[in-house]
């Protein structure tokens, strides 16, 4: 298996399977040992960084400040608890060492003293998120960027991917591997949306296509495809505008957590 670092890929000839890593976080787990930092990245100029954005009141926020005032200081938190397993499985890889780091937005639905809403959180969001990886674009040009979020961390990703021109170049270029989770601008029948999904809309959905043009080298496949990936359960209350809000907090079981992690770690390595 080889490593990408920006645009080249290290050799080694050490594969990690995804059934090697399943075992290695039960057994942590079971031993009641946390695998926190085990082999996460200190660098967040290293091979890859994942941008982790949580959804509405997932979980705590993380503190302080990051490299950047778009995220929460390292190691703080503020990933969100959906996230957990997909977070945990990068840490127990040790043949690709990612950094993590959360986005500093505020990610409410009601209004407060602070916040107006929904809406307004979003588009924070969307800003801060369009900040940060334009910053580690500038910062970290050999770096891969890759970015994960849920429910209204989905719907700020897909809104950044959405609109490129506010893209730096480099940060276009570095950007390789996206997962989304319940996201409410979700499109039902776009190509990256997984098989299992159900085929409703989501309550903000965008245009048809207006994902398009990502495609990146893989190895699930000889031939560049699609560097995101959409999971929206039937009756999902928000991605399917549907009834259910079990189905909607359904994303962070190990199985989906998994998949995403072996669908974001096929863009950083490529069989010998």
């Amino acid at each position: 298996m080889n490593v990408i670092s920006g645009d080249k890929r290290r050799s080694s000839r050490r594969a990690t399977g995804l059934l090697l890593v399943t075992s290695a976080i039960g057994v942590l787990v079971m031993a009641g040992v946390s695998p926190a930092v085990a082999s996460e990245s200190e660098q967040r100029c290293g091979d890859a960084t994942l941008v982790a954005v949580r959804g509405s009141y997932d979980g705590k926020a993380g503190s302080g400040t990051g490299a950047t005032p778009y995220v929460y200081a390292h190691g703080t938190g503020g990933e969100g608890a959906m996230m957990a397993e997909l977070i945990r499985a990068f840490e127990v890889e040790r043949n690709i060492p990612v950094y993590v780091e959360a986005l500093n937005y505020p990610a409410v639905i009601w209004p407060d003293v602070v916040n107006s809403g929904y809406v307004e959180s979003e588009r924070v969001g969307v800003n801060a998120l369009r900040g940060e990886v334009n910053a580690l674009a500038a910062d970290c040009p050999s770096t891969v960027i890759q970015l994960a979020g849920y429910s209204q961390g989905a719907h700020v990703i897909g809104d950044v991917l959405s609109d490129r021109t506010q893209l730096s170049e480099r940060a276009r270029q570095l950007l390789d591997g996206v997962a989304l989770f319940g996201d409410p601008a979700y499109k039902a029948g776009e190509p990256w949306d997984d098989s299992s999904n159900g085929s409703g809309d989501g309550r903000f959905a965008r245009g048809k296509g207006e994902l398009n043009g990502w495609d990146r080298t893989s190895t699930k496949s000889a031939t560049p495809i699609t560097m995101i990936h959409s999971w929206c359960v039937p009756d999902d209350i928000f991605c399917q505008s549907g009834t259910s809000q079990d189905a909607h907090q359904s994303y962070g079981n190990v199985s989906t957590q998994l998949d995403a992690f072996e669908f974001l770690r096929s863009f950083l390595t490529t069989a010998d």
